[in-house]
Formats: C-alpha cells, structure tokens, sequence
C-alpha cells in the first residue's frame, strides 16, 4: 500500500487492479476493483486480469461479510 492510498481510498492493490471505496456510496461497504490498464470491455483484459478480478472479489465479500453480516452481497 502506497502512502497516499489511504487519502484517495485506495483498500488493496494487486498486480493488475486495485480496489477502493466509494467516496459517495449508495449503500454501506460499496467498493469498486479497477483495473489498473484502461480496458473498454472486460473481453479486452488479459485472462490473468480478470483472474485477479475475481481474486479480489472473493476477499472484499469475505470482509464485507466479516464487518457488515449481510443476508446478501450484490456484485455488478
């Protein structure tokens, strides 16, 4: 983790994306996972890319349910 992360939100940094909060969240937890290369589609990124995706995905649900205790969690 960089420095400066924690002013600008920055959670978690991977390889090839990096996951941060919502400064203006429409619900409690809202968290976003960015690729750190401009991508128009997902189709565009390199398999390891969306791997990492998905890597990080898994871990902010498992901390969401950790902190929070949803019924449910909405990925989108």
């Amino acid at each position: 983790m960089l420095r400066e992360d924690a002013a600008h939100l920055v959670l978690l940094r991977g390889t090839d994306a990096y996951v941060i909060l919502n400064k203006y969240p429409y619900n409690n937890g809202h968290m976003m996972i960015v690729p750190f290369a401009h991508l128009k589609t997902l189709g565009d990124a390199p398999a390891g890319t969306l791997a990492e995706i998905m890597s990080l995905a898994v871990r902010c649900e498992e901390a969401l349910r950790i902190a929070y205790r949803p019924s449910g969690i909405n990925l989108g």
